[in-house]
């Protein structure tokens, strides 16, 4: 059957986790994303889209070693891509709806830096696996849904994958860390979700049906 995404179960195995390991994780997951349409949409880039987005994951990326936030600039840079949220879901454009995704798994992201909050954690892992699943529909030319459907999309080796990463990222955060090594976990999870992302930009770009 394969992995499928739980987002209860992921909740409840959050709620172990420290509030800056929720927001590694987070912050994993909009990277992945986010490194991902940098690289496939690269020449359909909007500037004003996706430089306040990075932004605002490089900002936390530097503050997450010693879980120093800001709370002004972490409302600065909510608000921020909450307003490109806005301008993304009322566009049609394919591009356009990839960097919704990412603009809220980012949003998210910031909200649970904010926060602590286990459900944002969670809805920014939740955002990427979306994004995925919607460009598996589209890639196996799906228009509407039968139970075999369901089967072929939630067994994709994409979909796999990111469930996979997900899962391999919280079981390093919920693993006894000596407060020493907690930079190496936190390099550990943006290497991965660097390196998770040229996978993700690839299937991006693979033709359609």
């Amino acid at each position: 059957m394969g992995l499928t995404f739980d987002r209860p179960s992921l909740n409840e195995a959050l709620t172990s986790a420290s509030s800056l390991g929720r927001v590694a994780f987070a912050l994993g997951c909009a990277e992945r994303l986010c490194s991902a349409a940098e690289l496939a949409l690269e020449e359909d880039r909007d500037a004003g889209i996706a430089a306040p987005l990075r932004d605002a994951l490089n900002y936390l990326w530097s503050c997450l070693s010693d879980g120093r936030f800001d709370a002004q600039r972490i409302a600065s840079h909510r608000d921020e891509c909450e307003q490109i949220l806005e301008t993304t879901s009322a566009s049609e454009q394919t591009s356009t709806a990839f960097w919704d995704q990412v603009a809220l798994a980012v949003v998210h992201t910031l909200e649970c830096a904010s926060s602590g909050s286990v459900d944002h954690a969670s809805a920014a892992a939740m955002a990427v696996y979306d994004a995925v699943d919607g460009h598996v529909i589209e890639r196996l030319g799906i228009f509407a849904l039968s139970k075999d459907d369901e089967v072929r999309i939630r067994q994709h080796p994409a979909i796999q994958a990111e469930i996979s990463r997900q899962r391999a990222d919280l079981q390093a955060l919920l693993a006894p860390v000596p407060a020493l090594d907690w930079q190496d976990v936190v390099s550990s999870i943006h290497s991965r979700a660097i390196a998770a992302a040229m996978s993700l930009a690839a299937f991006e770009a693979e033709p359609r049906g």
